[in-house]
């Protein structure tokens, strides 16, 4: 048959795909703009096509009412935004404002879903009017009931914003006494305006996440992320983070050399070895030795040259030596490898977790596309919900009784030193000491420690420590750098800190920043932020202490009707002579948001006529996971038989279509597993495959036919050999 076999026209040319193919005729308009009388293969694709153009449009879609006949077969289907509707409760978090958009589908009598109903609403667009206005608004409630509030803004030629940092005045508290370390990450676009929210996350004294500030770019640039951490820095109080841990972008790797020269930037280890699995294969299995060798090599080894030499013998014995992304890992080492950071302070941290998490959280406060000033109100309630976190976690470590577990002096002077968070962290260290032996030198200042119970299986673990201090026994220092890393002395100190008898774990090995006086002896230096905390406080007092008298009100007044009548009377009373009061709110301050410039330039204060970011549309389908139509869906919904001898003659020539669908857009021919043809399945062969005893059953590809691997291995080079 010339040019191959004849396609069904639906497998070539759905709506998804055909709307791409026309996308280049339709100018300026969306791409996915449905119509009514558009047909569609299925209710999954009609869903599908909805959702690209509520994608490229800016809002939500989800299932809505639909239809079933008497043979229980779904009949009609609509398909709305997800802000369809209305809460009936006032205080409710939904953000359903009974948006009409949305596309009701019937099913026709072939089975397909034609389109008979479109309401394409304006919500985007409604919801960008106004928008800076509004987040104007936002931002001044903010300010008067936080003064320590900050908001810079960069603002184009046009006066609209291109970025956005802002953080709360408790943020900049804790940044002073927990800004040693700082995590970056700009993964989260769930806003309008579909830009890239970063945040700056850090890790306080109980070891809880926490935020110092978050910046909205329009783009992800060098002079973009020049400006985010000059400002962030200039916000935060002029002093840079000792480190900063990021992906691996490069724009952001050159922004930190220019504007924090001082700092120590490290890439994420998660994300350096997340494409591990896809660019190794087999090799990185679960089980396998070199997956093991390597990640004792990074957790372990702690000195540049062994660590160099032993990655080498690693490569060269597993064959890997040409590997790409081996080759290009080893040669940015010095930003993500443990040797080259054994002497850096991280808190504890080699990922960017603790922003992503952050993100996570966030997802949960704000509504997908949502509108810049929403976005900011839902951020305020998180950073409020993170500070009342802190709060019971102070409460808690005051109240809590620790439980000594170790039975030793230093467990006790532990208790009374770090937070209850951090004593944990500390008691597992502890614990793991008693796996080791202590063998002290004749000058008394050189310790020898290797374990009870070495497992020789581990070729690349250390087998023995040493631990010196200086005369006086106040400083100790181990090879392992384990208490330079993350602030809490190792297990190999501890240990011969038991063996000399300790009562008290010396000063030099007890962070300021994990214990329970982190925050004593930071000064504050917002104006009007500690008078501001003061008021809140008396705020509460005197809403607690008015809320009991009115609750005792409510107790007399119900008695008799005389009673109710003079509660009312009086209530009414006070009401109209506290509303006619003018009271004078020392807490309400003008709102100022500016940018720090360049040396050279001039301050810029903000303009409170400046427009919203335009909205960005990506190129393409987005990446994100969606659903897949019958066609395109491993569980495709088969077409009955054809009931005539020529059509079912058709289908026995024609090769059987594996219903995974490629990346490329082309479908592949599926094989049969036994024997390599390409007109039926493996259920189905008719060729008697005689099996050897005691061996394995050689099967094929059913993607190429060939023997040596299966359909998720196919295109790479086979490791199997025939026996």
């Amino acid at each position: 048959m010339p040019g191959g076999p004849i396609l069904p026209a639906a497998w070539n040319y759905g709506a998804v795909e055909r709307a791409l193919r026309e996308a280049a005729n339709r100018g300026e308009r969306c791409i996915f703009e449905p119509k009514i009388g558009q047909v569609f293969q299925s209710l999954e694709e009609g869903y599908e096509f909805f959702n690209m153009y509520s994608w490229e449009v800016g809002f939500g879609v989800r299932y809505g009412r639909s239809r079933i006949n008497n043979s229980r077969m779904k009949t009609r289907q609509d398909i709305v935004c997800s802000c369809e509707g209305r809460d009936k409760s006032d205080i409710s978090r939904s953000s359903r404002c009974e948006c009409p958009c949305k596309m009701s589908l019937l099913r026709s009598d072939d089975e397909a879903w034609q389109s008979v109903r479109t309401l394409c609403a304006k919500l985007a667009q409604e919801s960008i009017e106004g928008d800076m206005s509004k987040t104007l608004e936002v931002f001044a409630r903010i300010k008067a009931r936080d003064p320590g509030f900050s908001v810079s803004i960069d603002l184009d030629d046009q006066k609209r914003v291109r970025s956005l940092l802002f953080a709360h005045g408790s943020s900049r508290i804790d940044y002073a006494s927990f800004g040693d370390v700082v995590t970056f990450d700009t993964t989260y676009r769930t806003n309008l305006y579909n830009l890239p929210f970063g945040l700056f996350v850090g890790v306080n004294n109980h070891f809880q996440s926490i935020i110092f500030g978050g910046v909205l770019l329009t783009e992800e640039t060098i002079d973009a992320f020049k400006w985010t951490f000059r400002n962030f820095v200039s916000m935060m109080g002029k002093d840079a983070p000792q480190t900063i841990l990021t992906d691996q972008c490069h724009q952001m790797r050159v922004a930190i050399e220019a504007e924090l020269p001082d700092t120590r930037h490290r890439w994420c280890k998660w994300h350096v070895l997340r494409k591990a699995k896809e660019s190794l294969g087999p090799v990185y299995s679960k089980n396998s030795t070199f997956k093991r060798e390597l990640h004792e090599l990074l957790d372990q080894i702690v000195e540049i040259e062994e660590f160099e030499t032993r990655w080498a013998q690693i490569i060269t014995g597993h064959g890997l030596g040409e590997n790409e992304f081996l080759a290009r890992a080893y040669e940015n080492r010095e930003m993500w490898a443990k040797p080259f950071f054994t002497d850096t302070f991280c808190a504890g941290m080699t990922s960017t977790q603790r922003s992503e998490s952050a993100n996570h959280v966030l997802k949960t406060y704000i509504p997908r596309s949502a509108p810049m000033h929403l976005f900011v109100t839902q951020y305020d309630r998180l950073v409020t919900d993170r500070v009342a976190d802190e709060g019971r976690e102070i409460h808690a470590t005051k109240q809590v009784n620790f439980i000594l577990r170790a039975g030793v002096p230093i467990e006790k002077h532990g208790t009374r030193v770090y937070t209850r968070a951090m004593f944990e962290r500390f008691y597992r260290e502890l614990f793991r000491s008693g796996s080791f032996k202590c063998t002290e030198d004749d000058d008394g200042c050189r310790y020898i420690l290797t374990y009870a119970n070495a497992r020789p299986e581990f070729d690349y673990s250390r087998k023995q420590f040493v631990v010196t201090c200086n005369s006086d026994r106040t400083d100790f220092f181990c090879v392992c750098k384990g208490f330079e890393h993350s602030g809490i002395p190792c297990r190999h100190v501890l240990k011969v800190l038991v063996h000399s008898g300790a009562v008290k774990i010396p000063a030099g090995l007890v962070k300021k920043r994990w214990t329970t006086s982190a925050r004593q002896g930071v000064e504050c230096l917002i104006p009007g932020y500690k008078d501001a905390v003061a008021r809140g406080d008396e705020a509460s007092s005197m809403h607690g202490l008015l809320h009991a008298c009115a609750m005792e009100l409510v107790g007399l007044g119900t008695t008799s009707r005389q009673a109710f009548e003079v509660a009312v009377d009086y209530v009414s009373q006070a009401k109209a002579a506290i509303t006619s009061m003018t009271v004078d709110d020392p807490g309400r301050r003008a709102f100022h948001a500016k940018s720090v410039p360049e040396d050279s330039a001039a301050e810029l204060v903000f303009d409170a006529s400046c427009a919203a970011p335009p909205r960005v549309r990506s190129r393409g389908r987005p990446k994100e996971l969606r659903f897949k139509s019958p066609i395109e869906s491993p569980g495709a919904r088969k077409k009955p038989a054809s009931s005539t001898g020529n059509a079912a003659a058709v289908d026995e020539e024609r090769p059987r279509r594996s219903t995974r669908f490629l990346k490329t857009g082309v479908y592949i021919v599926e094989h049969c597993g036994s024997c390599g043809s390409t007109q039926h399945i493996t259920s189905g062969c008719p060729v008697n495959v005689v099996q050897a005893v005691g061996t394995a059953t050689q099967r094929r590809c059913k993607s190429c036919g060939e023997a040596g691997h299966n359909r998720s291995t196919c295109g790479r080079k086979s490791t199997y050999v025939a026996k």
